[in-house]
């Protein structure tokens, strides 16, 4: 914040100089043309500086004398050549007096002109200007800091540079790099922390401002505080909203980690709260299976995991879900050698397939600009998981396009699981995946899946915590790919096989984006960044280093199976990366 009102006192002496300038210079110009002061009112005897805009008085007297002599001068050579011309025979009498008398006829006009000395203007330079400048330079300070008032959003600005800081520290450090690390980070993390307190006093029904809070206080592994942010979010938010469910899970969560991952009596008790609400709350049923497999009741953890992928988003299926339902299988005896399910067969019967036509209504046209992002996807009622998405941008509007099983984030989530869904097509302001205050939209509910009738979606609404409970996200973070695939490989796959592209912490198993591709784009150019992530706050802004890797799936499976073909990057450090990174698919899983 520093540096921004530093620009706003840069601009007020701007403007302040362009108001005053004039004023000091016709005072300097007075000073130089050696004026001195005159009376402004005779009869109120009040004196100021007078600026005249023409040379001194001396000055012209000088040049009109100089200017009259030469008229005179010119008069006698012609005089002079008019008698020699008489005198030699060329000229007659006549003639001669009539040329003599146009003569000086034109001397005494000249003469008459240069008598007339200009007139110099005069401003009077007095304490009226100078009070005049002063209610102009509050005039506009006035009026910027009212407009400031409506349309900025400083505290947004500065929680966003609080919280740049705020990021996970690289696994694999060793204990005193931890420690210097993490000394580093801790004055910027508590700063936001204490920041974000104080807004949240100030404003208690900015439901964003909450969330950014309870995560805040996660990300620096405190959950029993985080734990009360989220009961307090709780009370704020209203019991019939599709969040609710969702927060009441993540209230469980956070119980969980701060009891050390022990599933406790008051853990179980906000479990129950969760799933009385909505049965299919995915970090409730995660939690219920965790304590069923503790218990080593591995076929009733698979029930519950089961459950929790109708809701669960793609990466906590990928990379919790199926992991923990293959390892209960394994301790079953059976072998896990697929693990879509139940999604995958439905897909097999129905053919999945909605036209979506989108546009922008006229009146919000001025509000966007040609290169922001739109989102479009479909996903279940009530759930924040999408089965198929894809991604424009305003300069594309309208345009029609086709959602199916192709534009599904992962095999396990697909568009032809459910029977219904909810499209929406969102612009986002920020560029992020995330919806904003501020955002704007189009939403049409329960859309039928198999045989659906085109969906037409004018975008016309504004997003606000109303209506959209958003968890804002700390910090842009990107990282450009090139990915290929060794010619001596090609020959393995085929051209419809999926190639998934994810970044994870190092040692972590959670993806912080990922891109889906096929074998047949390769080579291809990938972007992976805050709008390819799944959980809001499981973003790659959130960390500093990070492991890429590219994987062809000869099973179609996120889960890595042997004999997938891979290529990988570890210790990558986001923000000093400058030029695109070559991934070379080149190995194979063993």
């Amino acid at each position: 914040m520093t540096n921004f009102w530093i620009a706003v006192v840069g601009m007020l002496m701007g403007v302040a100089g362009f108001i005053f300038w004039p004023i000091v210079a016709a005072q300097g110009q007075s000073g130089n043309s050696d004026d001195l002061p005159v009376p402004v009112s005779p009869k109120k005897g009040k004196r100021g500086v007078v600026a005249k805009g023409h040379a001194s008085a001396p000055l012209l007297t000088e040049q009109v004398a100089s200017h009259r002599q030469r008229n005179i001068e010119i008069f006698k050579e012609r005089l002079s050549e008019l008698e020699a011309e008489k005198a030699q025979g060329t000229l007659d009498a006549v003639a001669f007096e009539q040329l003599k008398v146009e003569l000086e006829k034109s001397l005494l006009n000249d003469v008459a002109i240069d008598t007339r000395l200009p007139v110099a203007e005069s401003v009077v330079i007095g304490t009226k200007h100078w009070l005049m400048g002063v209610l102009m330079l509050l005039a506009v300070i006035i009026w910027s800091i009212g407009l400031y008032a409506v349309l900025g959003r400083s505290d947004d600005y500065t929680v966003r540079l609080a919280m740049q800081a705020q990021g996970t520290l690289n696994n694999r450090m060793d204990d005193s790099q931890q420690a210097s690390a993490a000394d580093q980070k801790a004055p910027d993390l508590s700063k936001a922390i204490e920041l974000l307190k104080e807004k949240v006093k100030q404003d208690p029904k900015n439901i964003g401002k909450w969330f950014l809070l309870a995560n805040s206080y996660a990300a620096t592994q405190q959950y029993a505080k985080a734990a009360e942010m989220f009961s307090a979010i709780e009370k704020i938010v209203p019991k019939d909203s599709p969040d609710y469910a969702s927060i009441k899970g993540s209230y469980a969560q956070a119980l969980y980690l701060a009891a050390d991952e022990k599933v406790t009596e008051p853990v179980k008790a906000a479990i129950a709260a969760a799933l009385a609400i909505d049965p299919k709350e995915p970090n409730a049923l995660v939690l219920k299976g965790v304590e069923a497999y503790e218990q080593d009741a591995y076929k009733q953890a698979i029930s519950f995991w089961e459950q929790a992928k109708v809701k669960a988003n793609a990466n906590l299926i990928a990379q919790f879900i199926d992991p923990s339902i293959a390892a209960a299988q394994e301790k079953l005896g059976i072998t896990p050698s697929t693990i879509i399910g139940n999604a995958a067969t439905v897909a097999k019967d129905v053919e999945a397939k909605i036209q979506v036509t989108v546009d922008i209504a006229p009146e919000l046209k001025a509000k966007v600009s040609s290169d922001q992002v739109v989102f479009v996807f479909a996903r279940p009622a009530g759930s924040k998981m999408p089965l198929a998405a894809e991604r424009l941008t305003v300069k594309d509007l309208p345009a029609t396009i086709v959602l199916d099983d192709t534009k599904a984030a992962m095999p396990t989530a697909t568009l032809s699981s459910v029977a219904q869904v909810d499209i929406t097509a969102r612009i986002s302001l920020s560029g992020q995946a995330i919806p904003q205050d501020g955002d704007l939209f189009a939403t049409q509910e329960k859309v039928n899946v198999s045989g659906a009738a085109p969906v037409s979606l004018v975008i016309n609404q504004v997003v606000g915590t109303a209506t959209s409970v958003s968890v804002p996200v700390l910090a842009s973070a990107s990282l450009h790919l090139t990915v290929d695939i060794a010619p001596e490989l090609k020959a393995k796959v085929n051209p419809d096989q999926q190639v998934f592209i994810f970044a994870k912490p190092p040692g972590g198993k959670m993806p912080l984006a990922v891109a889906r591709l096929t074998v047949k784009d390769l080579p291809a150019d990938v972007v992976l960044d805050d709008s390819k992530a799944a959980m809001p706050t499981a973003t790659l802004s959130s960390v500093d280093v990070v492991d890429i890797t590219a994987r062809v799936s000869l099973s179609g499976q996120a889960i890595a199976q042997s004999g997938d073909l891979f290529a990988s990057k570890e210790q990558v450090v986001i923000r000093q990366v400058q030029q695109p990174i070559a991934l070379l698919i080149n190995q194979v899983m063993p």
